[in-house]
């Protein structure tokens, strides 16, 4: 079996991910903290991804407008 080139980066960022969070469980930050700062920054992430897919011409306008 052959892994796809681009594995080796994914696996790179998913170990720092893990660093980061340990990081800052070590700062303080309870666990249900540290999944709302991920849930925060995948919404945003999501929100702009569904806009440019529902508006490809115009990924400014909101995605829940027709």
């Amino acid at each position: 079996m052959i892994l796809h080139p681009r594995e080796k980066e994914v696996r790179q960022a998913e170990r720092e991910m893990m660093h980061l969070h340990f990081s800052w469980l070590d700062r303080g930050l309870t666990r249900g903290e540290t999944i709302r700062i991920l849930s925060d920054l995948l919404m945003s992430v999501a929100k702009h991804m569904i806009r440019e897919e529902r508006h490809p011409n115009d990924p400014s306008k909101p995605g829940g407008l027709k």
